[in-house]
């Protein structure tokens, strides 16, 4: 995806550049959520917490970054000289291959560039068990490059695996591992933009049955009711831009979450269930339609597609022994990927924050990760790592 990964730093900006007066309106009349159905979402949500969800995803995305004939040329030759560097690095020794394959990638990407769309499919799981969520997807991008990973989620903490290889056969080693903290439970709060699977919390809500009322921990207000359905709205905050959002709950299907709608000024994403199933006496989303646009910027739709509901196994964490993790949760909560990029940088004064470990089944304990902090960073003081 070439521009769908800065939209929301693009929405800051617009949203600055486009603010508009506010005009005092006469205050509409407070309706009261009834407790039966905060009641109801919590025990679906309880009643789900135990079941693995396996969903297919259909992606068609246009990118709108046009670029000039002369960009183009120069892009094109930046992108080959890049390719084959990365394939050399990466222990190709054919130069004709080289060539190839970069040259191969290179018109993948130009045709995102150029205003092209692209198609592709991939699977997620989603197993849950009680307190923890272990997320799986394999996804084949239009770069040829095929992504696998998992991402889990327990109390205020999540932890993303990231594997990559080239879909010309030969794997390519580039595991990343990285644990984040959020203000509250881990799957209410959006992950940061490009780490992973970019999960978003909606996803669980219509994928996983979470409890919608619980998403980013914002404060719902019910906007109108009917036999059919409940519109509750709330605002919040995110990447510094002001979002609104209008959550649906279909009232005949136990208060499931029908749509729920998100915007700021420069971009709407919105979730909408197509199509219901039973599960015992609890209804879930079977297809799930999903839409973003960004005027200018990019339009995607995917669809999901329910194949399997069955009962969850024992989550096994998706990290070997082997394997360094990085652990931001000393930067701070809740942070985005702007904030997990300038950490990462020597020169940043958070970098001095970022602790690594071997992992060992599970997330350390906020006791056993401050001597690892003092240890790898002597005389500095300790931040709360939450």
């Amino acid at each position: 995806m070439i521009c769908s990964r800065v939209v929301f730093s693009i929405c800051a900006v617009l949203a600055a550049l486009t603010a508009l007066p506010v005009h005092a309106d006469t205050p509409p009349v407070q309706l009261t959520l009834p407790a039966k159905v905060e009641d109801a979402l919590q025990e679906r949500a309880q009643v789900l917490s135990h079941l693995t969800f396996s969903w297919q995803r259909s992606d068609r995305e246009k990118d709108f970054c046009a670029l000039t004939p002369a960009q183009i040329v120069t892009m094109h030759k930046r992108s080959v000289e890049g390719w084959e560097a990365d394939y050399r690095k990466r222990g190709f020794t054919d130069e004709v291959k080289i060539k190839q394959y970069a040259e191969e990638d290179t018109q993948n990407i130009m045709a995102g560039l150029e205003g092209g769309s692209v198609n592709y499919t991939n699977t997620w799981t989603l197993q849950r068990n009680g307190s923890a969520t272990l997320v799986a997807g394999t996804t084949q991008t239009f770069t040829g490059l095929i992504s696998t990973s998992r991402q889990f989620y327990e109390n205020n903490l999540a932890l993303t695996v990231t594997d990559e290889c080239r879909s010309h056969g030969k794997e390519v080693s580039t595991q990343d591992a990285t644990v984040w903290r959020t203000t509250g439970d881990s799957t209410s709060y959006p992950a940061p933009a490009a780490i992973g699977l970019d999960v978003s919390p909606e996803h669980f809500a219509f994928l996983a049955g979470s409890n919608p009322l619980a998403l980013r921990g914002i404060n719902w207000k019910l906007q109108s009711q009917s036999a059919q359905f409940l519109v509750l709205k709330a605002g919040f905050i995110q990447e510094h831009t002001a979002w609104n959002a209008t959550l649906t709950l279909a009232v005949k299907n136990g208060y499931a979450p029908s749509e729920i709608v998100v915007r700021c000024p420069s971009i709407t994403e919105r979730y909408t269930t197509s199509h219901f199933r039973r599960y015992k006496d609890t209804w879930v989303s079977d297809r799930v339609e999903y839409s973003k646009d960004a005027p200018g910027f990019v339009q995607e739709d995917q669809v999901w597609t329910l194949q399997a509901l069955t009962p969850s196994a024992p989550i096994e964490v998706p990290v070997t022994g082997k394997d360094t993790v990085r652990d931001f949760r000393f930067v701070g909560a809740d942070l985005t990927f702007t904030d997990i990029m300038r950490a990462g940088m020597p020169q940043d004064r958070r970098f001095g924050k970022i602790i690594t470990y071997r992992w060992l089944g599970n997330f350390p304990t906020a006791a056993e990760v401050i001597p690892m902090f003092q240890k790898q960073h002597p005389g500095e003081p300790v931040p709360n790592p939450g």
